[in-house]
């Protein structure tokens, strides 16, 4: 972790896929030594190779996924109305037209897939990182009086991800279902999606067709009006859906991000004073001690 704010409250992104920020503001804390205001930002690094790394601050990957989606979308929504709109059929169909357009469209319908799979791939990782790692979900009570219930990892695998988000993620976060009107569009995407997926004929591509409706390109837009909405209707109440929302994506234009009073997380955590930041930091300092 590496410090980088000393006000909780004037904090913003400068890149909206990196991961939300650990903020703590325990000035009110009864014990002076817990009374800080303080924001923190993960750090990691790879190798590259045997001599040389690069460090950077976290990325998430529900924001890689949903970044992934949204330049896909508005790739193919420019090229629909700037190319496609304006393109159609003048008398004779010659050899070398029709594969410009093969180009044409090949290019606008892997751009709307990309969407489609990104899109939804972003909502089942937020649906499971929401799941705290001891929830336990219970199903309704069959007439048989057997009561059915899930751990977080029963969930994942058994549940679906319709029922994740119809019930689950409201009794997780203590707010209400999702908007009829949200619930169809994530409906239709998850149609979509499966329609790639789970093709049942290589040869059949009917399933296209859609991909030319302006309302099927708006339901692709669901993933982040979803995410969005949990945000704007959640009330963190636990230290579980503290560290849930920690690994939640920003939203653009959305500079929220949680911050805890409890000091606590951070107590067993250890300065690495043998690190060569720090000791460059060390260095630096005793030098101008000097």
């Amino acid at each position: 972790m590496m410090v980088v704010g000393t006000d909780v409250t004037k904090y913003g992104y400068y890149d909206i896929r990196a991961l939300k920020p650990f903020c703590i503001d325990s000035r009110e804390h009864p014990n002076p030594t817990y009374q800080m205001n303080v924001v923190f930002q993960e750090v990691d690094s790879v190798k590259l190779n045997k001599n040389r790394s690069i460090s950077y601050f976290v990325p998430n990957n529900i924001s890689l996924l949903l970044s992934n989606s949204k330049k896909a979308l508005q790739r193919a929504e420019k090229m629909h109305k700037d190319t496609i709109s304006k393109s159609y059929d003048e008398g004779e169909l010659r050899s070398k037209k029709l594969w410009e357009n093969c180009t044409l469209i090949s290019d606008y319908i892997e751009l709307v897939q990309t969407a489609i799979v990104f899109g939804y791939t972003a909502l089942e990782a937020f649906a499971n990182i929401s799941i705290p790692s001891d929830f336990v979900h219970y199903k309704d009570k069959p007439k048989q009086g057997i009561q059915e219930s899930y751990n977080k990892e029963g969930i994942e695998r058994w549940l679906s991800l319709s029922d994740k988000f119809k019930s689950l993620l409201p009794e997780i976060y203590s707010c209400k279902q999702l908007p009829q009107r949200l619930f169809t569009k994530f409906k239709n995407l998850e149609k979509l999606r499966n329609s790639i997926i789970h093709q049942k004929s290589i040869e059949s591509t009917d399933f296209m067709y859609d991909y030319f409706k302006a309302d099927v390109l708006e339901c692709i837009k669901a993933p982040e009006e979803i995410i969005t909405y949990f945000q704007n209707n959640n009330t963190i109440s636990t230290t579980a859906q503290y560290e849930a929302l920690l690994v939640w994506p920003w939203i653009e234009g959305d500079a929220a991000y949680p911050v805890t009073k409890d000091p606590t997380p951070i107590l067993n955590w250890i300065v690495d004073m043998k690190s060569p930041h720090m000791r460059k930091r060390l260095e630096s300092k005793s030098v101008v001690a000097e």
